[in-house]
């Protein structure tokens, strides 16, 4: 990437995080929005990049932290709208996320991001495919452990 693309999307991706880990989620989801949509412009971030994939990835937590933001302090019917708007969100960049590391290979990321997917499907949506997804990412763990011959330790799966 050029040297002003390189800055104009870490900028905005560190913004995100920072927004984020304030908690002004909103805020951050379209930090994190506007870096993803000038790293997918930009000719040199292949499909399969990294960072590309990390940037789906703290889009899907950011939303997941306003829904349950909306969830907590917005009873009674109000804030569904944009529940389900953000709902949409993390579920789009899960689903990009998973395309981007299944480009490369299996890893422990690939295998999260089939596991949040799943847990996301199955909580919020009742759609059984959430089940499939979470087998996914187990089968994907019990792959890597194989081949390397370790017990891989997943945390997040707890």
């Amino acid at each position: 990437p050029s040297p002003t693309a390189v800055i104009s999307y870490a900028q905005l991706l560190q913004d995100a995080r920072d927004k984020f880990a304030m908690g002004v989620c909103i805020e951050a989801a379209e930090k994190a929005s506007e870096a993803i949509l000038l790293m997918e412009g930009t000719l040199s971030f292949a499909a399969n990049n990294p960072q590309l994939a990390d940037a789906y990835a703290l889009q899907a937590a950011i939303c997941n932290e306003v829904r349950k933001t909306y969830h907590e302090f917005n009873r009674g019917g109000h804030g569904d709208d944009n529940k389900q708007r953000y709902l949409r969100l993390a579920l789009d960049a899960y689903r990009s996320e998973i395309a981007c590391r299944e480009l490369g290979c299996e890893t422990e990321d690939l295998a999260k991001a089939h596991f949040l997917y799943g847990r996301t499907l199955a909580a919020d949506l009742g759609d059984s495919r959430g089940y499939q997804e979470i087998a996914k990412a187990m089968k994907i763990l019990a792959t890597l452990a194989n081949r390397d011959g370790v017990d891989i330790k997943a945390p997040w799966l707890y």
